[in-house]
């Protein structure tokens, strides 16, 4: 699969496995259920072609807690325009929060996926 350390390169098409774990970073638990959304786009700002490629729902985090998540299985077919990935954290706004701008991870890519041989 993506590996977190490597933020870009080639592979070879899916199936890949992605990894993603979410943190609170808040003072107070959040017993609410929540959901984690993965997007994958063809620009490094995440505008071109943008499509959510999965969704979990996350049954509530502790103040300062980590989860990590089941992981993601995911497929792709041969592309060179390069693809990058975001996973954003409560996107149906579950949570009530001081700031809604660190819900979502860096930006990561671009991966290209490349015919087996």
């Amino acid at each position: 699969g993506l590996k977190r350390a490597k933020v870009s390169g080639t592979y070879v098409e899916g199936p890949f496995t992605l990894k993603v774990a979410v943190r609170n970073l808040g003072k107070l638990s959040n017993p609410n259920n929540f959901k984690v959304k993965y997007t994958l786009a063809f620009s490094s700002d995440m505008k071109t072609s943008p499509r959510t490629i999965g969704e979990m729902t996350i049954n509530g985090i502790g103040s300062g807690q980590s989860k990590a998540l089941a992981e993601f299985p995911w497929s792709f077919v041969p592309d060179d325009r390069g693809a990058y990935f975001q996973v954003c954290a409560d996107t149906g706004e579950a949570i009530v929060e001081p700031s809604e701008t660190n819900n979502c991870s860096k930006v990561l890519g671009p991966y290209k996926f490349s015919a087996k041989p």
